[in-house]
């Protein structure tokens, strides 16, 4: 349950009126899947926006971050960090143009 549709096809109402139980599973399963990405490619910091992240504010991040320090716990993880991203709901676009723009890195091979 992290998108607007699935929040609001479960709730029948719109995000704004979700309820806290709501916003806390949000947080909770965003909290998983970042810890369990964290661990496969390394990650030590996470920016998270869009319009749920705005919308649940402190109370998803509240629950987020508990999830994170829960289950991040491979000493390559520690610290994790979780902020919410500070362009709000144009991050990912920003971000999308900022990775195309980049130029491509060669991959280390061994040796």
């Amino acid at each position: 349950y992290c998108t607007v549709a699935a929040i609001e096809a479960e709730t029948g109402r719109s995000t704004q009126r979700a309820p806290v139980v709501i916003m806390e599973r949000t947080g909770t399963l965003l909290g998983r899947a970042l810890a369990s990405l964290g661990a496969i490619v390394d990650l030590r910091l996470a920016v998270v926006g869009g319009p749920l992240a705005a919308t649940f504010g402190d109370v998803m991040f509240a629950a987020l971050r508990d999830e994170v320090d829960r289950r991040a716990c491979l000493g390559f993880l520690r610290p994790f960090e979780v902020v919410p991203a500070s362009l709000g709901n144009d991050a990912a676009l920003v971000g999308a143009v900022a990775l195309g723009r980049s130029p491509l890195r060669p991959v280390p091979t061994g040796g």
